[in-house]
């Protein structure tokens, strides 16, 4: 519209949102998580292109992406990114072939004193 005129208009859009998974390790909540050797694992979800993984430590701007294939379903943490009794938000996005993304979130925090 150049002239102050109205354009109204209706659209329908579809989108095909893929299945979400759940985590398996670190329970949803869990305390006392190991800062070292720590898996996260998750339940596979069939005909996906990949997973999208991020942990963030809450309240801080530290964080980690990882993008993985859709024919996995862990992520080992690299050792010394996690310190000891630390609250961690972990997302993972489920990413479909035409690239839409279903997310889970959880929380879960480090042991105090790691061993």
């Amino acid at each position: 519209a150049t002239g102050g005129e109205k354009l109204l208009g209706e659209a329908t859009l579809h989108h095909a949102l893929p299945a979400t998974t759940s985590f398996v390790s670190p329970k949803a909540g869990a305390a006392g998580v190991a800062t070292k050797n720590l898996k996260i694992t998750w339940s596979p979800v069939k005909n996906l292109t990949a997973y999208t993984l991020n942990l963030e430590q809450r309240g801080k701007s530290a964080s980690l992406t990882a993008h993985v294939p859709g024919s996995v379903s862990s992520f080992a943490v690299p050792d010394g990114l996690l310190l000891p009794g630390t609250e961690y938000q972990l997302a993972l996005g489920t990413v479909s072939k035409t690239g839409n993304i279903s997310l889970v979130e959880t929380t879960f925090r480090t042991a105090a004193n790691p061993r």
